[in-house]
């Protein structure tokens, strides 16, 4: 039985997506960040999760990506 003390903080399942906006000092946008939960395994009280981090610019032309 799991009780609430017990449960994962942090997104934890596959598909989920975290997208941050990313700005300059003058708050204009230079690009996004995107991290993609693909993979989730959990062993015993181990758990590793695999996110796909996708930097863009701000015309959305990806500039890195990565498995992590």
């Amino acid at each position: 039985m799991l009780i609430k003390a017990q449960e994962i903080f942090f997104p934890s399942k596959v598909g989920v997506v975290l997208e941050y906006k990313n700005y300059d000092n003058k708050n204009s946008e230079t690009g996004t960040t995107r991290y993609t939960i693909s993979k989730v395994n959990k062993i015993g009280n181990d758990i590793d999760i695999t996110y796909i981090i996708l930097k863009m610019d701000k015309d959305n032309k990806i500039q890195f990506d990565d498995e992590i």
